[in-house]
């Protein structure tokens, strides 16, 4: 499949895609191993990285526990 190019200027829930993509290829995960570490599938994380979908504030925390190790949040 091929990915969404996303513009992270235009819009706060296109930087996230950007920077939730960003983040699962450095630390050299795919979809479905990102999403068996969030607890959501690899449909969830595609559609969270291709803004299909809007990350809810109860959902945030996982966020620091997986960009925190690959120096995507400081």
């Amino acid at each position: 499949m091929r990915e969404t190019v996303l513009d992270p200027s235009a819009s706060p829930l296109e930087a996230f895609g950007a920077q939730l993509r960003k983040a699962r290829k450095a630390a050299g995960l795919t979809q479905a191993e990102l999403g068996r570490l969030t607890s959501l599938s690899d449909s969830q994380i595609s559609n969270l990285e291709r803004v299909r979908a809007v990350p809810h504030s109860t959902g945030w925390w996982w966020l620091t526990g997986f960009w925190t190790p690959v120096g995507l949040w400081s």
